[in-house]
């Protein structure tokens, strides 16, 4: 199920870059304005870019290309999250010296945590569905991401009240240094993975 909402959420971002790189906007130039070599070259490797940039948008939209980009980013989830697995294994159990219960109960909290991301998505699948019909639009809106952080919010409390503040502060700069390093080796443009527990 959380495959199914992390790649609903890349079609999304996809959707949103292209629309966002096909909008039409030119470089206007005063015609009473001296243009000078350099400001011509420029305009034109602006326009190139553009350019670029809404064809490399319109080739990554297709239906072929979509359902490439999924398989590869199920690939790069599975691999990025079995690796904060065993970062969070290796904290756990070496560095806070805590026992292999309190690792399994941790590993619950997550699997609990996108359990309720998932419901909460269909949750709201299903009234957007009612009020606007099967084929409605999807934007996340300010309302949805607030309630995810509530539900992360709350799932985190009840892991710093089991580990201990000083153990859920180390937790929060490993897991705050491994999402910087993610976003350090990922593109921006195509989308970053990250962990949120």
């Amino acid at each position: 199920m959380k495959k199914v909402v992390s790649l609903f959420a890349i079609v999304a971002l996809g959707v949103s870059a292209y629309v966002f790189f096909s909008k039409d906007s030119k470089i206007e130039v005063e015609k009473e304005t001296p243009v000078t070599k350099e400001a011509k070259k420029e305009i034109e490797k602006k326009k190139a870019a553009q350019s670029a940039r809404v064809i490399k948008a319109k080739s990554l939209n297709t239906d072929k290309n979509i359902e490439a980009k999924m398989e590869g980013w199920d690939a790069k989830f599975d691999e990025i999250e079995s690796a904060w697995n065993d970062k969070t294994k290796k904290l756990f159990l070496e560095e806070f010296g805590l026992e292999e219960k309190m690792y399994k109960e941790y590993k619950k909290m997550k699997v609990g945590l996108d359990n309720d991301k998932v419901r909460a998505f269909e949750s709201f699948h299903k009234e957007m569905e009612a009020k606007y019909g099967a084929s409605y639009s999807y934007n996340p809106t300010e309302q949805e991401r607030q309630f995810e952080k509530d539900i992360k919010t709350k799932y985190d409390e009840v892991l710093k009240k089991r580990i201990g503040e000083k153990h859920f502060i180390r937790y929060l700069e490993v897991r705050d240094r491994f999402n910087q390093d993610l976003m350090e080796k990922q593109d921006p443009e195509e989308g970053v993975i990250l962990m949120d527990f």
